[in-house]
């Protein structure tokens, strides 16, 4: 009996010890440092944007096996749009959309990814949008400058114009005054017609319905999250290029202390963000125009002649004058063979 019980103990033992012996390197592994991103985000935790962001986070996280958690933060609780590179900067936040219209004096050459015009396919846009910013030796120089490090490009789909009244042409539109987003559409409105107003996103609700303001430009993807449906009459679908060519960023010296693999693994997935996230913007749009439909929004589409107009005389020459903007202004000088690059990006 005492034998037996012997036995059964030393065979306890060597199997506890064996399980210790082989959970070692597991722990070894587990005890690797977690790295953790915090990412600040001025979209809330609602909407078109936010199931996607959170894809890009589980991406991060499955790919790396748990090497890189990703802290979320929306609404601009931790940064918004304005204070978006002084927080990254300055470490309050790790990852988040810093939009060049925001910071003209330090990023001018960045803001030419925000070419009214460029395409109006949005996978092509965001393609040539982030190559840019990662092959273009005076955009990088800029970034780098800044202490950036581009990680997925923010695209918020093609620029509309929506009015609380009738409009169908441009010869309607002549005069209205509308809210944009500023750098190179500011050059084709006034050549539109239309006398431009700089303001939030988050004020034009209001403007529009206190008749302060007789349109705006849009995206519906933005715009059905502030329910503009409820505001705008009439919508003519000029698809002036794509909005917002900017990217989600992170502090240069946080880039280069990832691990060359865990870089390698943010990379492939910047690739394929852009096929995920354009697939998801065109199944997006064509469910929320049928919804503002619904809602008694009269969308048109341009004239023939307007058409003709907005390509050939209207996108080129805003085009060329916001080059110039941009050469004038400190640091901008080489932003025409900025532009060149941009193109050959585009149409390669």
């Amino acid at each position: 009996m005492k034998k037996g019980l012997l036995t059964v103990i030393v065979l306890f033992l060597m199997v506890g010890l064996t399980l210790v012996v082989f959970a070692r390197p597991a722990a070894a592994a587990e005890s690797q440092p977690i790295i953790t991103l915090k990412h600040a985000e001025a979209f809330p935790a609602a909407g078109f944007f936010y199931p996607h962001l959170l894809w890009w986070k589980d991406q991060v996280e499955r790919r790396t096996n748990g090497r890189v958690r990703v802290q979320q933060y929306f609404g601009g609780s931790l940064s918004g749009w304005p204070q978006a590179l002084p927080a990254l900067q300055t470490g309050l936040a790790d990852v988040t959309q810093v939009c060049p219209p925001y910071f003209p004096s330090e990023m001018p050459l960045s803001m030419m990814a925000e070419m009214v015009g460029v395409s109006s396919d949005l996978w092509v846009a965001q393609k040539a949008a982030t190559d840019l910013y990662n092959e273009d030796p005076y955009v990088r120089a800029e970034q780098e400058k800044l202490g950036l490090k581009p990680l997925f490009t923010h695209h918020s789909g093609l620029m509309h114009y929506g009015f609380r009244s009738k409009v169908v042409t441009f010869d309607d539109m002549k005069g209205k005054i509308v809210r944009t987003y500023g750098g190179s559409l500011f050059e084709a409105e006034k050549r539109m017609g239309l006398k431009s107003v700089f303001m939030s996103y988050a004020d034009i609700y209001e403007a529009l319905s206190r008749g302060t303001m007789d349109g705006t430009g849009f995206t519906y993807i933005v715009s059905d999250g502030f329910k503009h449906w409820e505001v705008i009459k009439s919508v003519v679908e000029v698809g002036a290029g794509y909005s917002l060519g900017t990217q989600r960023s992170t502090r240069l010296d946080v880039w280069k202390k990832l691990p060359a693999d865990v870089q390698g693994i943010l990379m492939k997935l910047q690739s394929d963000w852009i096929d995920y996230f354009s697939k998801a913007m065109y199944a997006e749009t064509a469910m929320l125009k049928k919804k503002w439909q619904d809602f008694g929004v009269v969308i048109n589409d341009m004239t023939p002649a307007d058409k003709a107009k907005l390509n050939k005389e209207i996108l080129p020459a805003a085009q060329k004058a916001f080059v110039q903007q941009v050469e004038k202004m400190p640091g901008g000088k080489n932003a025409g063979e900025v532009w060149v690059h941009y193109q050959k990006l585009r149409d390669k």
